[in-house]
């Protein structure tokens, strides 16, 4: 609101651009409309776009597991790869790719990155992103998908989950010890 006092913006506008916010986030609350991540398009600058794939595989369930781009005709940087990800992969807001690390081969940079999961690593959630002279020319791995209703919360505490495994192993001593 201070932002709109600042503007000098009417109150009629004030009130239309409640209502509008409003129809937004109840929309997407709802799960009538795309979802919220369509509104927060401007936090993430790389679009779909039906020319930048020239190949693609997917498995059964429909997921990517390799795309290579026509990086001539949609040129995407190395530094866009965890968006180039988040985007063709379509990730929900909950899951992200984190970066693991980074190799070189020949001309080629391949960069790994991990899938999180509300900031939990998804086991074997891998993908691997080539670029060449800093242009993305493909991508290859496995992104699973987690449930939405998934629930991430740990359900033993850590002293409980460090008492247990401490019985299960049973050994005398420890090298902490």
């Amino acid at each position: 609101m201070r932002l709109l006092k600042l503007l000098k913006i009417n109150s009629n506008i004030k009130i239309l651009l409640s209502m509008f916010m409003i129809s937004i986030l109840f929309s997407c609350k709802d799960k009538q409309g795309p979802g919220i991540e369509s509104w927060l398009w401007v936090l993430n600058p790389v679009q779909l776009d039906s020319k930048a794939l020239s190949e693609r595989t997917y498995t059964s369930d429909g997921r990517i597991t390799f795309a290579k781009f026509n990086s001539d005709l949609v040129p995407y940087s190395r530094k866009q790869a965890p968006e180039v990800l988040k985007t063709y992969l379509q990730l929900p807001l909950s899951s992200e790719a984190t970066f693991l690390r980074s190799a070189r081969v020949g001309n080629y940079d391949q960069d790994r990155f991990q899938q999180r999961y509300k900031g939990i690593r998804v086991e074997n959630g891998i993908y691997t992103v080539v670029s060449k002279e800093n242009t993305i020319e493909l991508m290859m791995g496995e992104f699973h998908q987690v449930p939405e209703n998934f629930n991430s919360s740990p359900k033993l505490s850590e002293s409980e989950a460090l008492s247990k495994t401490l019985k299960h192993i049973g050994a005398k001593k420890y090298i902490w010890e």
